[in-house]
């Protein structure tokens, strides 16, 4: 039986390496922005700045539609409805 203990080349580069470090630095670095930061970059033409300003304009705007909404609740055995606003 032959059995091959030779160390496994590949074409890996450590490239790949430093380039998820600076995917990891520039995720960091946006996770700290600032709203008015965000709100310069989309201004500039960022598109990823202008997509969390959408979703963050949309998630406003679902909150301030559910508001007004209200909820009934029954307390207890007497059947009694209690309103409540959500």
């Amino acid at each position: 039986m032959n059995v091959n203990l030779s160390p496994v080349t590949s074409s890996y580069s450590g490239t790949s390496s430093s380039s998820s470090t600076s995917a990891l630095t520039a995720a960091a670095q946006e996770a700290r922005e600032t709203p008015t930061q965000t709100a310069q970059e989309a201004r500039k033409g960022d598109h990823q700045a202008q997509r969390l300003q959408a979703k963050e304009a949309k998630t406003a705007s679902n909150a301030a539609d559910n508001a007004g909404q209200r909820s009934s609740l029954v307390i207890g055995n007497s059947g009694q409805n209690v309103d409540i606003k959500v």
